[in-house]
């Protein structure tokens, strides 16, 4: 339809075994958190039942900002996620757990083919 994230990105995530779903969950963010999550994962079911079947990690970001915490908690309870990883790029706080968690879910004899 000319918006969002773009056929040609699809197209090549669609040859990924996992997304990171990245959502900024400062004051300062355009949207909600919730609705942001939701608008892209609209897109991903709507190009492709495939890409919108696929595993995700989702992780609430720019956690160094005053407020944030408020927007990942919103996020996990509207999600009805068990837990949310945080991080900060600025701080480089939780980073380490992220890369534990990836490398977890994508060598986990469980995991992902």
């Amino acid at each position: 339809e000319g918006k969002g994230l773009g056929d040609h990105f699809l197209k090549h995530i669609e040859r990924t075994r996992l997304i990171v779903h990245l959502v900024d969950c400062s004051p300062e963010a355009l949207q909600p958190p919730a609705k942001a999550y939701a608008a892209i994962r609209k897109e991903l079911e709507s190009y492709s039942a495939v890409l919108g079947a696929k595993p995700e990690i989702v992780v609430a970001t720019k956690m160094d900002a005053t407020g944030a915490e408020e927007g990942a908690k919103a996020l996990k309870k509207k999600l009805k996620l068990k837990s949310l990883l945080q991080i900060s790029a600025v701080t480089g706080a939780g980073l380490k757990a992220l890369v534990q968690e990836l490398f977890r879910t994508l060598h986990s004899p469980d995991g992902i083919n």
